[in-house]
C-alpha cells in the first residue's frame, strides 16, 4: 500500500493536495499555540518571582531548624524558586528553538507541496503534448487522404477524355505532390499513435508511480520532524503536579502514537484511494483509408523511395537519444545507490537518537535519495519507450536488407505514361539502392531522371520547397474601446483622514532587514558593515526590502497588492475592518506598505521600517509585516494612540488573483487602457486578460477597475464570465473567460452570409436575454455594440466590455455626448442624454 500503487487517480491527487494544505494549516496553528504557551509561561514565572520577592522579606530562620512547619515552608519557597527558573528556561527554549524549528518545518512543507504539484503537472503536460501531436497528425492525414482521392479522380477524368495539354499535366503534377505528402504523413501518424500508446504506458506504470512514491517518502520524512517538534514541546511543558499528570499522559500517548512510516499508509489512503481512469485506446483509424487505393496499410510503416530516408533519419535520432539516456541512467543509478545506503544508516541513527541534527540529516538525505529514485525510474520508462519505437522503425529497414528501395506502388500506375504524351515512366528509372552513394547523390539521381518527364518538373521543384506541415491559427478579438482601470496609491495621500497621524518614512531609514543586527549575515570582515551602509546610502537596499517583504506576505489573504486606495475603501465598511496593500510615494516613487483600517472612517497607516528595529507603527517592532499585523490584531491595542483604530476583522481577497498564476500568451486586441491578451490561468484554464497601463491617470485606472467590480456581480450564460482581478503587482489585470470565436462584428463579416435566419435570430435573443438580466440588476451597459458582443461555443452570444457601464436605475450624461456610441444608442437617450 502506497502512493505509487493506490493514489494515481485524479481524486487521490486532489485528496493529497487537501491533506497537505490541512497539514500546513495545522502546523501554523501549532506554531501560534507554542508561541502563546511560551509567553504565558513567562508571565506565570514573573508572577511567581514577585511573590517570592515578598516572601524573602519575611525572615523565618530563627525557627527553621527546629520547627517542621518552618522547614517545610523553606523547602516550598526554594522549590518554587527552582520552578520559576525552570519555567523561564522552558519558555525561552519554546520561543527560541521549538517555534523556530516549526517555522522551518512549515516552509519545508510548502516547498514539498509545490514540488509535488509541479512534478504532477509536468508529467500530465508531457503526455498532453504527445496526444496533441497524434491528433494533429491524424487531422493532417485525414485531409491529405481526401485530397489524394480528389486529385486522382480529377486527373483520371481528364485522362479518360483523351485530353492532352497543360490541364492534364497540371492535374498529374498536383496528384503527385499530394501523394508524396500522404506517404510522409502516413508514417508520421503511425509513429505518433505508437508514441502516444507507449508514453501512456510509461506514465501509468513507471513515471507517475515513481513520483508519487518519492513524494510519500518525503512527506513521511517531514512527519519525523513534526514528531520531534511535538516531543520537544512535551519535554519543556511537562509538569509533576497531580492535576497535570493526566494531561501529560494524554499528550505523551498522542505524541508516541505518531509513526512516520505508516502516517499515510493507514486511514488516509483507505479513505481516499482511487484508480486512474481507464487507459485510453490509441489505434490507427482504418476508415481513413476506405477511399484510398494503394500500398499503404493501416498501422504499418510504409517502406518505399518516398519514406526510406525519413525512416533512417528517425531511427538514427532515436538511437542517439537512447545512448545519451543510457549514460544518464548509469550515472544516476550509481548516485542513487550511494544515497540509499546513507538513508538506511541515518534511519537507524534517528530511531536511537532522535535529535534535531540527526533528523535534519536524515531528511536531507531522504530528499536526495528520493530525487535520484524518481529520476531513475522515469528515465528507465523513457528508455523502454524508445527501445520499442526503435524496434518499430528498424523492422522495415531490416526486412529491406541490401535490396533496392522499392518505388511507391500506387504512383507507378499513374506515372506509367498512359496519356500518350510521355512514354517514359518512373517505373523505368533504375531502382535506388539503400547503399549506393550519399543521400544527396540519390536525391540528385532521382530528380534528374524524373525531370525528363516535363509534367513532373514543376511538381519536383514545388515539392522540394514545400514545408511538411499544415499550420493554421485562429483567435478571437476583443474591442476594448471603453474600459477603465485604477493604479497604485501615491504616498502623499497616506495620512489618517480626520486629523490623524501623518506617517512619513525617510529613504535612509529603510534597509534590508535580513542584514540588520536582528538577523546578522554570514559575511565576515571589517568591510561587511561598511559595504552595507554604503549600499543603504546609495538607495540600493530600498527596493530589496520592498520586494522581500512583498514576497513574504504575498500568500496572506489580507494582502491586496497594488489595489488602489479608492477600491480598498469600498472593501472596508465596519469598525475594525483592515487589510494591507502596496503603494508608491509621489515624492520618492518608492514602494511602501500601508495598513488600511475602517475606524470612524477610513484611515491609512504607512508601515514604518528601520534597520535597527524592523517593521513597526508606534510600539514594538517585528522582523516581518505578518508578525507585526498578527501581534497588533492579537493585542487588541490601537495602531496609534491618536487614531484609536483597533484591528478586529481582516478583509480577505475574494476575487483577487495572484499575478504569477497568469501567463500571457498572445495579444488579441488593444483598448483605451491597455492591451488585451489570450492567456492561461493556473497552467490549465484559457482566459482573456485585460491589462492596465501604469502610465494612465488615477481616474483612468479607477475606470479600468470599475469594469471588474461591476462584472463580478453577474452570472448569466449571455454575460462574459468574470474570473477575477490580479493586483498583486503591475500590470493590474482583469481576467475573464476566453471566448474562442471573438467579436460578433468580425464573426458576421466573415460568416454572416452563411448563417440561417433562425441562427441570426437566436443571436439576437441571446443578446436581449443578457440585457434583460442586466436591467433587472440596475446595470446600464451604455455600449451594446456588435464589437462588444462575443461569440462562444455553439454561437452563443455573450455581452462584454462594461467599461462605460453604470450601476444605477437612471443615468444622465453630464460631460457631453462625445463618447456615446451613436449607432448603437436608443433615440430617446440621444435626444435627452438620459
Amino acid at each position: 500500500m502506497g502512493f505509487g500503487k493506490d493514489m494515481k487517480g485524479r481524486a487521490s491527487h486532489e485528496a493529497m493536495l487537501r491533506v497537505q494544505d490541512s497539514e500546513i494549516r495545522l502546523l501554523d496553528t501549532i506554531h501560534h499555540f507554542v508561541v502563546a504557551r511560551a509567553e504565558n509561561d513567562k508571565k506565570y514565572a514573573t508572577g511567581l518571582s514577585r511573590m517570592l520577592a515578598a516572601t524573602f522579606k519575611s525572615d523565618n530562620s530563627e525557627f527553621k531548624e527546629c520547627c517542621s512547619v518552618f522547614k517545610a515552608w523553606d523547602v516550598i519557597v526554594k522549590e518554587t524558586d527552582n520552578l520559576t527558573r525552570t519555567l523561564r528556561s522552558n519558555s525561552e527554549h519554546l520561543t527560541n528553538n521549538t517555534a523556530e524549528v516549526l517555522s522551518q518545518l512549515i516552509a519545508e512543507k510548502k516547498a514539498a507541496r509545490k514540488k509535488y504539484l509541479e512534478e504532477r503537472e509536468r508529467l500530465d503536460s508531457d503526455f498532453a503534448k504527445v496526444q496533441d501531436e497524434m491528433v494533429r497528425n491524424k487531422m493532417d492525414y485525414a485531409k491529405t487522404v481526401a485530397r489524394v482521392a480528389q486529385d486522382k479522380a480529377k486527373f483520371l477524368e481528364l485522362q479518360s477524355k483523351g485530353k492532352i495539354g497543360p490541364k492534364v499535366d497540371e492535374a498529374k503534377t498536383k496528384f503527385f505532390q499530394t501523394a508524396v505528402r500522404l506517404h510522409k504523413l502516413h508514417n508520421d501518424y503511425v509513429t505518433s499513435v505508437h508514441q502516444a500508446k507507449e508514453h501512456q504506458t510509461m506514465l501509468r506504470d513507471t513515471a507517475l508511480p515513481a513520483m508519487l512514491d518519492c513524494h510519500q517518502d518525503g512527506q513521511e520524512a517531514l512527519v519525523h520532524k513534526t514528531k520531534y517538534v511535538l516531543e520537544d514541546y512535551l519535554r519543556h511543558t511537562d509538569s509533576c503536579a497531580e492535576d497535570f499528570q493526566s494531561v501529560t499522559r494524554n499528550i505523551g500517548d498522542a505524541v508516541q502514537s505518531i509513526h512516520p512510516g505508516s502516517e499515510y499508509s493507514m486511514t488516509f489512503i483507505d479513505v481516499h484511494k482511487s484508480s486512474m481512469a481507464p487507459a485510453a485506446e490509441f489505434s490507427f483509424e482504418e476508415k481513413l483509408l476506405d477511399d484510398y487505393k494503394g500500398s499503404l496499410k493501416p498501422g504499418v510503416l510504409e517502406m518505399n523511395d518516398l519514406t526510406y530516408e525519413a525512416l533512417q533519419a528517425k531511427l538514427a535520432k532515436v538511437k542517439e537519444e537512447m545512448e545519451e539516456l543510457n549514460t544518464r541512467i548509469t550515472r544516476t543509478s550509481s548516485d542513487q545507490q550511494k544515497a540509499s545506503l546513507e538513508v538506511n544508516n541515518l534511519s537507524a541513527v534517528v530511531e536511537e537518537s532522535p535529535t534535531l541534527d540527526n533528523i535534519n540529516n536524515y531528511l536531507e538525505k531522504t530528499r536526495e535519495s528520493e530525487s535520484y529514485t524518481q529520476d531513475l525510474l522515469e528515465m528507465e520508462g523513457h528508455m523502454n519507450r524508445l527501445e520499442k519505437l526503435a524496434t518499430l522503425l528498424k523492422q522495415p529497414l531490416d526486412d529491406l536488407g541490401s535490396d533496392p528501395v522499392p518505388l511507391a506502388s500506387d504512383l507507378k500506375d499513374i506515372m506509367s505514361g498512359t496519356d500518350g504524351s510521355e512514354s517514359s515512366s518512373v517505373s523505368g528509372l533504375p531502382p535506388i539502392s539503400p547503399t549506393s552513394g550519399t543521400s544527396q547523390q540519390r536525391d540528385h539521381h532521382f530528380m534528374k531522371s524524373l525531370s525528363k518527364m516535363n509534367p513532373f518538373k514543376k511538381a519536383l521543384k514545388s515539392s522540394g520547397s514545400q514545408s511538411g506541415g499544415l499550420n493554421s491559427s485562429a483567435s478571437g478579438t476583443f474591442d476594448d474601446d471603453n474600459h477603465s482601470s485604477i493604479s497604485n496609491e501615491n504616498g502623499t495621500q497616506l495620512d489618517e483622514e480626520g486629523g490623524g497621524l501623518v506617517a512619513v518614512r525617510s529613504k535612509t531609514s529603510r534597509s534590508s532587514y535580513e542584514k540588520s543586527e536582528l538577523h546578522p549575515t554570514t559575511s565576515n570582515g571589517p568591510g561587511s558593515r561598511m559595504s552595507m551602509m554604503k549600499m543603504r546610502e546609495q538607495g540600493q537596499l530600498v527596493d530589496m526590502d520592498s520586494n522581500e517583504a512583498k514576497s513574504r506576505i504575498a500568500d496572506e489573504g489580507w494582502f491586496h497588492g497594488v489595489l488602489p486606495r479608492e477600491e480598498v475603501q469600498r472593501l472596508l465598511s465596519n469598525d475594525g475592518d483592515y487589510l494591507v496593500r502596496e503603494s508608491k510615494s509621489k515624492k520618492t516613487n518608492e514602494s511602501q506598505f500601508v495598513l488600511s483600517v475602517f475606524w470612524n472612517g477610513h484611515r491609512h497607516f504607512i508601515i514604518q521600517f528601520s534597520m535597527e528595529r524592523g517593521w513597526h507603527f508606534e510600539g514594538a517592532a517585528y522582523p516581518t509585516i505578518q508578525e507585526l499585523v498578527r501581534r497588533q490584531f492579537d493585542s487588541g491595542l490601537p495602531v496609534t494612540m491618536k487614531s484609536g483604530a483597533i484591528l478586529k476583522r481582516p478583509i480577505l481577497r475574494e476575487w483577487e488573483l495572484l499575478n504569477d498564476d497568469i501567463e500571457l500568451k498572445m495579444k488579441i486586441g488593444t483598448g483605451n487602457f491597455g492591451e488585451v491578451y489570450k492567456g492561461v490561468y493556473k497552467k490549465s484554464m484559457e482566459v482573456a486578460v485585460k491589462t492596465c497601463k501604469d502610465t494612465l491617470t488615477e481616474d483612468q485606472k479607477l475606470k479600468f477597475l470599475q469594469e471588474g467590480r461591476i462584472l463580478k456581480q453577474y452570472k448569466h450564460p449571455n454575460i462574459v464570465r468574470y474570473i477575477g482581478i490580479a493586483a498583486q503587482k503591475q500590470p493590474v489585470m482583469i481576467v475573464m473567460e476566453f471566448i474562442p470565436k471573438g467579436a460578433l462584428l468580425s464573426f458576421l463579416k466573415l460568416s454572416g452570409p452563411s448563417q440561417t435566419i433562425r441562427q441570426l435570430t437566436k443571436m439576437c435573443v441571446d443578446a436581449a436575454s443578457g440585457m434583460e438580466y442586466l436591467e433587472g440588476r440596475n446595470c446600464i451597459h451604455r455600449d451594446l455594440a456588435a464589437r462588444n458582443c462575443l461569440v462562444g461555443e455553439n454561437n452563443v452570444i455573450k455581452i462584454s466590455d462594461f467599461g462605460m457601464s453604470r450601476e444605477e436605475q437612471e443615468y444622465h450624461v453630464s460631460t457631453g455626448m462625445k463618447q456615446i456610441p451613436v449607432k448603437w444608442t436608443a433615440p430617446e437617450a440621444l435626444n435627452y442624454g438620459q
